[in-house]
């Protein structure tokens, strides 16, 4: 039975470099991008699976063999099809075998030197840092935080809109979105915050947040606004205690789905952006703890007492809100917490859905609150091409996924 669908034309392209990130938004982008392997668009036929365009690289590694349609390998590698046609979405260079071992390796040792310095320095002088770190004003922390990481987001409601930027100017904007979560605001406005990141990333393993760093990396990766090498090894990422982290092998169906080995191009992203974190707060430490060092007191007991308060200014409080997941343990998986989410999501979604129509006042605040939101403001214009729009939408997914899943299995729930 012929389709009745019209056929999918390859949309009108500017030569201009502003308009390098069309194909974010609008609408006959989307569709020619969704294109299936093997259909005709005009005279060509849609490029299959996810190689390196015009080009060939020396590997002892093939590419994935999943279709350019996989959500896991399309997040991992750049489809043929892409590539082709968008020119952001073209891998800058392509590295052998050894190189790109080399790449991961080099980061990594940089990663593991800078967290190394951070844990001596505050097992010598961790009572210093936070005392110094705490006596200074917001203003000043502020200042101090804008020296060492001046590409960082501002505030939390800052986001970076590649309608307004263009190919030439976006290694300028490289350094904010491998960091889309960190901001000075937060880090200024409450001087615990950087404690309490201090904490999560030295004393946990790097692959125990590759997960993390790869989903705030997301966006900007489909987008082509982070530009990434290319090599079809895939990089161990699921390393237990880092002892295999970062160990290059070949492309596996199962290994890749499960997330236990992620593609060369975006595993470097994940590295790019433990360096630069990994830099900014040794830089940070070294700043605060830079004067009068040798008449400093040695010792790190207050420091150890915040671990145990989990970094709140008065432990007993009951106002602490909790902080961000950046900010405290990586995720891990525990069955147990993922049925109690699904429980607590599942009854959260009913009490809101009962009130939608049956209190007036709180389906009038919601919507209100929602209309202020970067969410509606991107949404609502079709063509606003907003980097964190995409992690908006697959968080907003999750979260829909997560109620269809508790329903679907019929689990019990009890509420909150």
């Amino acid at each position: 039975m012929a389709s009745d669908r019209p056929p999918i034309r390859r949309p009108l392209s500017s030569d201009d470099c502003s308009d390098c990130f069309r194909h974010v938004s609008d609408p006959e982008w989307q569709e020619f991008k969704r294109a299936k392997e093997g259909e005709q668009i005009g005279d060509e036929e849609v490029l299959k699976g996810f190689g390196l365009f015009e080009t060939s690289v020396e590997s002892a590694a093939q590419p994935p063999r999943c279709p350019k349609s996989c959500l896991v390998c399309s997040g991992q590698y750049r489809t043929l099809h892409s590539q082709a046609n968008i020119h952001t979405l073209r891998y800058e260079k392509a590295f052998s075998d050894a190189d790109a071992a080399n790449q991961i390796s080099n980061s990594l040792k940089a990663i593991r030197a800078n967290f190394a310095a951070i844990r001596q320095l505050i097992q010598q002088y961790g009572d210093t840092f936070v005392r110094r770190w705490s006596k200074k004003s917001a203003a000043k922390r502020y200042k101090l935080l804008i020296s060492v990481m001046p590409q960082v987001y501002k505030r939390g409601s800052d986001g970076l809109s590649l309608g307004k930027i263009s190919c030439s100017n976006l290694a300028d904007c490289r350094g904010t979105l491998l960091l889309p979560w960190l901001n000075i605001e937060y880090l200024s406005q409450d001087p615990h915050s950087l404690f309490a990141l201090l904490h999560a990333r030295t004393t946990n393993s790097l692959s125990s947040w590759a997960l993390f760093d790869q989903y705030q990396l997301a966006g900007s990766f489909s987008q082509g606004a982070l530009s990434v090498a290319y090599n079809p090894h895939c990089v161990a990422m699921d390393g237990g205690d880092d002892s295999a982290y970062g160990v290059l092998v070949p492309w596996d169906v199962e290994k890749a789905h499960r997330r236990e080995i992620i593609g060369f191009p975006m595993a470097q992203l994940i590295c790019d952006a433990q360096e630069l974190l990994s830099s900014n707060l040794k830089s940070i430490v070294e700043m605060v703890l830079e004067n009068g060092l040798e008449e400093a007191t040695q010792g790190n007991g207050n420091w150890i007492r915040l671990i145990g308060s989990d970094f709140r200014a008065d432990s007993d409080s009951s106002s602490f809100q909790r902080r961000p997941m950046a900010f405290t343990s990586p995720p891990s998986l525990c069955l147990d917490k993922m049925l109690e989410t699904f429980r607590s999501r599942h009854a959260s979604a009913m009490d809101e859905a009962e009130l939608l129509q049956t209190d007036p006042a709180f389906a009038k605040d919601l919507l209100s609150t929602a209309e202020r939101s970067i969410v509606h403001k991107t949404v609502s214009n079709p063509y606003a091409t907003d980097t964190r729009h995409e992690r908006f939408d697959c968080m907003l997914t999750s979260f829909f996924s997560l109620d269809r899943a508790v329903i679907a299995f019929g689990l019990p729930y009890s509420h909150r």
